[in-house]
């Protein structure tokens, strides 16, 4: 909050105590949140279960619902199909906090469990499509925003062709079909994680 309103002193990163959970994680394990809020779906990314074949090992976190559905959008028809080098985890949000600060990386929607992989120290990398990476993205400089570069992103407080917002809690879709998330491929998003895994 201090940034956006333009405090610009130096702040240092904060982390988390989340104490330690008893899942057996590797160092080497990528930690992915496929889901959000219910009524945000609209923000969920359709690829997370190909992405996840670009890796080792995959820890994919969040509620169970997250896990076997994409939420409510209109504009994502296909089930997940998670690969075998997936491992499910659920839990409460603790549980979960000392299951992510273990992995290697942690890659997610625009969510609140985002926040919480930032506050862990790991790195994290957060898919944006309609909402605003400026207003969203966790503060951490080991947080990265992925999102493509298209003339109407972020339409998080844009006014569609009804003069209703675009983003809304209730929609499930946009004009242009979600453009800024169907067109975003897994190559992109791998490529965008190691350009900035490289410089570390």
């Amino acid at each position: 909050m201090a940034k956006q309103i333009g405090v610009t002193t130096p702040m240092p990163d904060c982390k988390i105590n989340v104490g330690d959970s008893s899942a057996d994680i590797g160092p080497e394990t990528v930690a992915i949140y496929p889901g959000s809020k219910h009524n945000w779906a609209m923000k969920r990314w359709d690829k997370f279960d190909e992405l996840c074949n670009k890796f080792k090992k995959v820890a994919v976190v969040g509620t169970e619902q997250d896990i076997v559905s994409h939420g409510c959008p209109t504009w994502i028809t296909k089930e997940w199909r998670w690969p075998d080098n997936v491992s499910f985890f659920t839990g409460s949000l603790q549980n979960i906090a000392s299951i992510v600060s273990k992995c290697k990386m942690f890659i997610g929607n625009d969510g609140g469990l985002s926040h919480v992989a930032a506050a862990t120290g790991i790195p994290t990398f957060v898919i944006f499509g309609p909402s605003s990476y400026i207003k969203n993205k966790p503060f951490s400089s080991k947080c990265f925003s992925i999102g493509i570069d298209i003339p109407c992103r972020p339409c998080q407080f844009a006014k569609g062709l009804d003069g209703k917002q675009i983003f809304d809690g209730d929609k499930g879709n946009c004009h242009l079909n979600m453009k800024c998330m169907r067109d975003m491929s897994v190559d992109f998003v791998f490529e965008q994680i190691e350009k900035h895994t490289l410089k570390e």
